[in-house]
C-alpha cells in the first residue's frame, strides 16, 4: 500500500502543474462478485448441456486495482484487474478494459461504464475444472458508479454492475481514487 501511496503523490506532484495534463486516476479497493454459472461455467454452457437453469452460486471477495485515463470530457477508459478467492476456496482472476462516461460535480461524481474482458478460474486440482478451458470466460458488464471528494486529489466511491451475459452474475464494491489533479 505504501508503494501506491508513493506513486500516486510523485504522480501528482508531477502533473500538479500542468493544466494540459490528462486526467489520471488510481483505483483500490475490495469487490464482492457472484457467479451464478457454478463458479467458472457460464450460464450458456450449462444450458447448452442441461434443460434447466443453473442453481449453483459462488460468491468470490476480490482486490480491485484500476488504472483511470479521461480521454474527453466526461468520457474515460480504464484497465481494471481483479485477484480474489471464491468461497468454495479457488481462486478467480479477472482483466477488463473499460469504456465509460461520468458527470463531474463540486463534491464527486457519478458514471456508467461497459467493461469487457477475461475471467479465469484456477482451481486447486484438475478435477474441478469444469470446461475444457481450464476455466476461463469472458466478461461483459454493465456498471455504475459513484464517488465523493473527501480531499483535492482523493475520493472514496462504490461500484455496481451485472454480466450482459451470464445473467445472475453481479458485483459491489467500495475504493479509494486518487486523483493527479483537482
Amino acid at each position: 500500500m505504501r508503494i501506491v501511496v508513493v506513486l500516486v503523490g510523485v504522480l501528482a506532484a508531477q502533473t500538479a502543474r500542468a493544466d494540459d495534463a490528462p486526467h489520471v486516476m488510481l483505483e483500490a479497493g475490495g469487490n464482492v462478485r457472484q457467479f451464478a454459472g457454478a463458479g467458472g461455467k457460464s450460464s450458456a454452457d450449462v444450458l447448452a448441456r442441461t434443460a434447466t437453469p443453473p442453481r449453483d452460486t459462488d460468491t468470490a471477495g476480490l482486490a480491485d486495482v484500476r488504472v483511470v485515463l479521461d480521454v474527453a470530457s466526461g468520457i474515460y477508459v480504464a484497465l481494471d484487474n481483479e485477484l480474489g478467492q471464491l468461497t468454495s476456496n479457488n481462486e478467480v482472476i479477472e482483466s477488463a478494459g473499460v469504456i465509460g462516461v461520468r458527470a463531474d460535480g463540486r463534491g464527486g461524481s457519478l458514471g456508467a461504464e461497459l467493461a469487457g474482458g477475461t475471467r479465469v478460474f484456477l482451481y486447486d486440482s484438475p478435477n474441478k475444472v469444469p470446461r475444457d478451458d481450464g476455466g476461463m470466460v469472458g466478461v461483459f458488464e454493465l456498471r455504475v458508479r459513484g464517488e465523493l471528494r473527501v480531499a483535492p486529489w482523493l475520493a472514496t466511491g462504490a461500484v455496481v454492475g451485472t454480466s450482459l451475459v451470464d445473467r445472475g452474475d453481479w458485483v459491489a464494491g467500495l475504493f479509494l481514487a486518487f486523483h493527479n489533479r483537482r
